[in-house]
């Protein structure tokens, strides 16, 4: 039976993967050195004769020299489980190395619902995809699904994992935004909140990388979060809040890059300009210049930036 497939070697069919070649003892050999044809530019001198090592003896001559006698994870795609894998082991195991201890294979990114394929024209580039969709928002998008799921591509998820991945950025840059408030220390609901935040990310991440349910964790908070965000949070709620953004989403999913963000300069750039137009434009809707006033707010929408009056005045935050 197969160590990390579960395969029986009598139920195999020879020949259903690849055709059986004929130097072959048994149908479920595989070469461990291979000779080099006078065209192939992998060669080197062995007591075998001039040849190059097999696609599995490669990786495990690779992982043993870097990674060392044994190692924690070895990561993969499902359709290298068997045999590839398989051999992997059996081959470290057969000369005494103890090889990986945990395994995770990622399963098939669909596109369409059809598996992805070169053979078929059936596949997108990263560099066609990051033309229509930002690099984070991709990332979001393959976070949603937990590892060992199938992930269709489409155009309808990513555009709705961009209205999710914004909600979670918006709610990042108004918390670097927010100036605390230095008497008052802790926020209570928010405190409660951030505990079960820290604590549902961890027990999702602990149960074998699920992200979806991290990702839950943190769209749990929003809502306390952003009620908070409205008045006033003591210092050290609102650190608290940042270093769990910076740590936990940041860090950890590597959802928020420094550029994204924007660097303390440029942010304080950005804020101070898009709040300079605020001020002209609740001025001007002071003086019931509403012309002027929805003016403003669609030119500032046209790049992105979208205003929302409230009774304690006008925020903003990024839209699509």
């Amino acid at each position: 039976i197969g160590k990390l497939s579960g395969h029986r070697s009598d139920g195999l069919l020879a020949g259903a993967r690849v055709e059986v070649r004929d130097e072959k003892e048994d149908p479920r050999d595989w070469a461990l050195w291979k000779h080099a044809q006078p065209e192939h530019i992998m060669r080197w001198d062995s007591p075998w004769g001039e040849g190059f090592p097999g696609w599995h003896i490669e990786c495990c001559a690779m992982s043993l020299k870097y990674l060392g006698e044994s190692f924690d994870i070895h990561g993969g795609g499902i359709d290298l489980q068997f045999p590839h894998h398989e051999c992997e082991i059996a081959q470290a195991e057969a000369a005494g190395h103890p090889f990986a201890r945990y395994w995770m294979h990622n399963n098939h990114v669909l596109l369409g619902g059809e598996k992805m394929a070169k053979s078929t024209g059936n596949f997108i580039t990263l560099r066609q995809l990051f033309e229509r969709h930002d690099p984070m928002v991709v990332r979001f998008y393959l976070l949603q699904s937990h590892y060992r799921s199938l992930t269709d591509l489409t155009e309808e998820g990513l555009m709705a994992a961009h209205r999710g991945y914004l909600r979670l950025a918006d709610a990042y840059r108004e918390l670097l935004r927010k100036e605390p408030d230095c008497k008052r220390g802790h926020h209570t609901a928010l405190e409660a909140a951030l505990e079960r935040l820290e604590s549902g990310f961890s027990e999702a991440m602990n149960d074998d990388l699920n992200t979806p349910e991290a990702l839950a964790a943190f769209f749990s908070l929003l809502p306390e979060l952003n009620r908070a965000l409205e008045g006033t949070v003591g210092i050290h709620t609102l650190e608290r809040a940042k270093t769990a953004f910076a740590t936990l989403g940041q860090g950890v999913l590597g959802l928020f890059s420094n550029e994204q963000l924007g660097g303390q300069k440029y942010r304080e750039l950005t804020d101070g300009l898009i709040g300079v137009l605020l001020e002209i434009r609740d001025a001007v809707r002071k003086e019931r210049d509403f012309a002027t006033a929805d003016r403003l707010r669609e030119q500032l929408s046209a790049l992105g930036v979208i205003v929302e009056d409230g009774p304690s005045g006008s925020r903003w935050r990024f839209g699509l």
